[in-house]
């Protein structure tokens, strides 16, 4: 445990360095500082997965999977046994194109009426920079969790090549939450931007309800979801949104729930 606090600290420094120079460089919003309004917070959020979501890495999936299948049909094979025998490459890039295509559909469902109270507290965020990526609530990581690891190892897909993808992806959603003036205009219909996804963040009503995809916004352009407008968004957040501390936010779901309809933050979808 202490070796993963240490690598916790490491990554944070190492990430930290690099996207904060891009901010600098290139700010969406230019008036942000770096130590940011809930930037304790998500420091907080930043240092908690390592100790509380252990049993969810993809190598305890997968071995949870294995058991299943053993117990279910008396061999340890899940999936399709073709997947396995492609080259790691193959493996890789198939696994990245589908585990992204289940986060689309994933994140969608999180703004369902049944998983929003949970996914608002990411969306609680004002100040959006990297380190917001990891503001979430621990209902809805586990969530994202099963949908993008669960299909994949059911498919027949190994361990290591999902590890070889979920370092990729986390670092990608991470400079998409960065507080970067960039919207890759050749290709802004297959790549997700930190321009794209900061009008997710804009209240309920502007573009809350779009831009679900992680890192390839082709799923929102076939699904419908697709929206980039000219200019920057002029605020971000939630109207009636979450407390700014972290006990608060992870206790505030039971509030909303047990709240009067009309004190909730809106439904985003």
């Amino acid at each position: 445990m202490l070796g993963a606090f240490c690598n916790s600290i490491a990554w944070l420094l190492l990430i930290g360095a690099a996207m904060g120079t891009l901010e600098w460089l290139r700010p969406a919003n230019p008036a942000q500082r770096f130590l940011r309004s809930g930037f304790v917070t998500d420091l907080i959020y930043w240092l908690t997965p390592y100790f509380l979501y252990g049993p969810l890495a993809p190598k305890s999936l997968g071995l949870a999977a294995a058991w299943l299948a053993a117990a279910l049909t008396g061999s340890t094979a899940v999936g399709f046994s073709a997947i396995g025998r492609q080259p790691l490459w193959a493996q890789a890039a198939e696994a990245f194109v589908l585990a992204d295509f289940l986060s689309y559909w994933g994140h969608r469902w999180m703004h369902g009426r049944a998983l929003w109270a949970f996914h608002a507290i990411h969306h609680g965020v004002e100040e959006l920079d990297w380190l917001s990526t990891i503001r979430n609530h621990p209902v809805n990581v586990v969530v994202q969790r099963i949908v993008l690891t669960a299909p994949l190892l059911l498919l027949g897909f190994p361990v290591h090549a999902i590890l070889v993808v979920a370092p990729f992806s986390a670092l990608y959603n991470i400079f998409c939450h960065a507080n970067i003036d960039l919207r890759f205009r050749p290709l802004r219909y297959l790549l997700v931007s930190p321009i794209l996804h900061r009008w997710h963040h804009t209240p309920v009503g502007q573009g809350c309800h779009s831009n679900f995809g992680e890192a390839l916004a082709i799923w929102d352009v076939m699904f419908g979801t697709f929206y980039l407008p000219q200019g920057l968004p002029g605020r971000l957040g939630l109207d009636n949104g979450p407390p700014p501390d972290f006990v608060g936010q992870t206790l505030w779901p039971i509030q909303y729930f047990m709240a009067p309809a009309e004190s909730r933050p809106a439904m985003a979808d």
